[in-house]
């Protein structure tokens, strides 16, 4: 584990790491859970360390963080937002409490272009900003130990058909509402930072036509279908009148553009940091 890494998580773990005061106590505790996810994935050797897409998510980072919504959230918490590229064989992106966001080395090599890539990232940003992971886990405490273990077994063996990242971890699972709700918000976003907002529904068209449903969080029962998601996304885009002229042709490419400057390894940004 490199020293950086090692500085970024005890960073992220120490209880006076927030630099913004008036951060409510319960953000903190969701930066620890980042930091204690993004740890046991790190130990498992499933988070890269080295990638030609790293430079790629910098440049996507640093334009989503012009997006009003991100960045009074940013300020009212004092937190910011990291993309780690892990190890899945399974197509596959997930927001951690705290603002970490995770990729799978799959879904990057999957996308046809640089719009599905900032329309997955604005939809799992946007459960982070809507603070759906809070409002989750809220619900799994309700529900009781017993019911908690049950729902975590049930849901580890679905998820072995997806991805093995999540078994762990019940309050990253979001149910119909938030996963609209983080649709619209993503969508808007992107039409925001100067993106076609349709690179979301692009990249649930690739989804479902590579992986027959599974990835991309479709992996649970209560989640909406793909042409439920898609078919609000089109309704907000046609209600829009920011939005209504986005071309929704999709430009197909090879792949991801990978050419941006920038360093190839992880770089992790502290808490509070832009």
């Amino acid at each position: 584990m490199g020293a950086a890494l090692v500085a970024f998580i005890a960073l992220v773990l120490s209880p006076n790491c927030s630099p913004a005061k008036s951060a409510p106590p319960a953000f903190s505790a969701e930066r620890v859970q980042s930091a204690e996810i993004f740890q046991s994935l790190l130990l498992k050797g499933q988070v890269v360390m080295h990638s030609r897409y790293y430079p790629l998510l910098r440049h996507i980072r640093q334009r989503l963080l012009r997006a009003p919504d991100i960045r009074a959230s940013m300020n009212k918490y004092g937190y910011t937002f990291n993309y780690v590229i892990v190890r899945d064989p399974h197509p596959n992106a997930f927001a951690s409490p705290g603002g970490i966001i995770f990729v799978t080395d799959s879904l990057l090599k999957m996308l046809h272009n640089n719009a599905e890539l900032y329309g997955v990232l604005a939809h799992e940003t946007s459960h982070v900003i809507l603070s759906h992971s809070i409002k989750s886990q809220r619900e799994a405490t309700l529900l009781g130990a017993v019911s908690i273990a049950a729902m975590m077994f049930e849901k580890t063996q679905t998820l072995q058909l997806a991805t093995g990242l999540l078994g762990a971890y019940t309050f990253l699972n979001f149910d119909r509402q938030q996963e609209l709700a983080a649709d619209h918000e993503g969508t808007k976003i992107l039409s925001e930072v100067g993106v076609n907002p349709w690179g979301l529904s692009w990249a649930l068209d690739t989804l479902r036509a590579k992986t027959g449903g599974l990835g991309f969080e479709s992996y649970l029962s209560d989640h909406p279908s793909y042409r439920e998601r898609q078919a609000k996304i089109t309704a907000l885009i046609d209600d829009s009148a920011r939005m209504k002229n986005a071309n929704p042709s999709e430009p197909r490419s090879s792949g991801l553009r990978t050419t941006y400057p920038g360093t190839t390894f992880l770089v992790m940004f502290p808490p509070g940091s832009n």
